[in-house]
């Protein structure tokens, strides 16, 4: 099942997001982190493209 991000609070969703772009970064293959969160596959690449952004947080 997929999650709809719009169905979260802010604080919920950056808490996911932050949780999610360490467990990649720990060496996790992103598709598998993104199912374990049950949103979309492309949602975690876009995040991860927006933590190696300058001011992107992580």
């Amino acid at each position: 099942m997929q999650r709809d991000g719009r169905s979260f609070d802010h604080r919920s969703l950056e808490t996911i997001r932050l949780m999610a772009i360490e467990r990649v970064r720990e060496g996790e293959r992103p598709s598998a982190v993104i199912a374990s969160y049950g949103f979309c596959r492309t949602t975690i690449y876009k995040w991860l493209r927006a933590a190696k952004a300058p001011g992107g947080g992580t």
